[in-house]
């Protein structure tokens, strides 16, 4: 990839909603290079290699800002509903990549 095109993609990630430098600097290290890729793996897959590729540091709040981020909202508007849903998806997901570590 050409250094110009990673910095337009890195650019594009930090530009959504909810996402900034940092989220799309780790977005892009866990294999999400740009925004379409993080729309077509969606919130859950992307959480998954985040937290596959930054453990803990990958939390739940990363899943929430990549929701609002896919959604175009700021995530204080988030429905509680869907915040636990996704709570309950990211901790499932936690728990199975740790378990996996340990065999």
């Amino acid at each position: 990839m050409a250094r110009g095109k990673g910095v337009d993609n890195k650019a594009a990630l930090a530009a959504l909603p909810s996402l900034g430098p940092t989220s799309a600097h780790m977005l892009i290290e866990a294999g999400i290079p740009d925004v379409k890729t993080l729309r077509r793996l969606g919130v859950l897959a992307s959480y998954r290699r985040l937290r596959f590729h930054f453990g803990k540091r990958a939390t739940t709040n990363f899943a929430y800002a990549i929701e609002c981020a896919l959604r175009g909202m700021d995530w204080r508007l988030l429905e509680p509903e869907r915040k636990a849903e996704i709570k309950a998806a990211a901790q499932k997901i936690a728990a199975e990549l740790e378990a996996a570590a340990r065999r």
